[in-house]
């Protein structure tokens, strides 16, 4: 299963070119929300193969895509494009983690959704997952060739990042996310299938281990509930989903049991709402949705939904009525109406992407 795993992650394999009329983290990103400074919405998806950014309006009615324009984010040849994409919670900038070892940085104009570079800064070798805290001041990106977390600070005014260092990590660190409160890091490390905690100073955005916890096999994607209390990893290689508790005060996870997934997790997101929770099955095409229980965390399965081949990242948008999945063996993104009571997702159908799409995020406003 790594094997495979490892295959779909290379880009000089096998990223097939099939027109179409569309997370992560890895990996993702991996699942979050994304609020924006405008009323309109849009997507962006990481293309590994393709090495740029696809650009998309959203219908705020259907949530159905509409192609815009693409933009240049690293080099077109095998394992240097593109691997995660975020955006910062006001929306005017977004990160894109590059598997040579750079963060692409860009401006995202609030009107068309256009995006403009304004450089790179350095990363890790195989820079895997990007994260941005719901504060906009700190970014943070898994090195999965380093075996360490890059930690940098946000301008204010330009958007661009500024170094703190590396901390150490576990294994092969594919996906990295920040706690609602700012207050810790989660990365979950491929490798050594294991989960690492950091406390985050709050004033300067650095991080300080505080130990690691047990995942299955081959952790590829981590999130968090919006409230805090629940992280939830996918186990590639085991084909299920780890539930965590969270200790409020230390950030420490608490496992909370394991659910099955499809074949080969890569990546999971929470809907704002903190109700459902979806899953991309990279090898069994397809997305795994589940109930979350409020009061422990807890998954319950709702069943499943088909998606494209190889379908690698899954993203709720902030609204919590559309998802998206990147599908990085057809070069599309699969586009899926979200029932707010049920969960349940609609297919709407796929749109095409770059060559081996690998993550998708959204702008918009939360409506929790």
């Amino acid at each position: 299963m790594r094997a495979i795993q490892s295959l779909m992650r290379m880009l000089g394999c096998v990223a097939i070119s099939i027109s179409l009329c569309g997370c992560g983290s890895t990996t993702q990103s991996l699942g979050g929300v994304s609020p924006s400074h405008s009323s309109a919405r849009f997507a962006y998806v990481a293309n590994k193969g393709s090495g740029d950014i696809s650009i998309f309006t959203i219908d705020t009615t259907t949530g159905v895509l509409t192609p815009i324009g693409r933009i240049f984010a690293g080099a077109v040849a095998p394992s240097t494009g593109p691997e995660a994409v975020t955006t910062d919670p006001s929306g005017k900038f977004a990160y894109a983690a590059n598997s040579s070892g750079s963060v692409f940085m860009f401006t995202i104009d609030g009107t068309s959704g256009q995006l403009t570079s304004t450089g790179t800064v350095v990363a890790g070798l195989g820079a895997q997952s990007v994260a941005v805290d719901r504060s906009g001041k700190f970014t943070y990106v898994a090195n999965s060739g380093d075996n360490n977390v890059s930690m940098y600070t946000i301008g204010t005014s330009t958007g661009n990042l500024t170094p703190l260092g590396n901390v150490r990590s576990g294994l092969v660190p594919t996906s990295v996310a920040v706690h609602p409160s700012g207050g810790f890091v989660y990365v979950a490390n491929e490798g050594s299938n294991n989960v690492s905690v950091y406390t985050v100073n709050l004033t300067t955005g650095l991080l300080t281990p505080n130990g690691t916890v047990a995942a299955g096999m081959g952790p590829s994607s981590l999130t968090t509930d919006p409230g805090g209390k629940f992280a939830y990893v996918t186990n590639a290689n085991s084909n299920n989903v780890s539930m965590y508790l969270i200790d409020a005060a230390t950030g420490a996870l608490t496992p909370n049991g394991t659910i099955a997934a499809g074949t080969s997790p890569l990546s999971v997101a929470v809907t704002s709402s903190g109700k459902f929770a979806y899953v991309a099955n990279s090898n069994s095409n397809d997305v795994s949705m589940y109930s979350i229980d409020s009061a422990t965390g807890t998954l319950k399965s709702d069943g499943t939904i088909g998606a494209r081949p190889g379908a690698k990242s899954v993203f709720v948008d902030a609204t919590g009525q559309f998802a998206y999945v990147t599908n990085a063996g057809d070069n599309s993104v699969s586009m899926y109406a979200l029932n707010s009571v049920t969960g349940v997702l609609t297919s709407l159908g796929p749109i095409a992407a770059g060559t081996f799409p690998s993550s998708v995020v959204t702008t918009g406003v939360s409506t929790k």
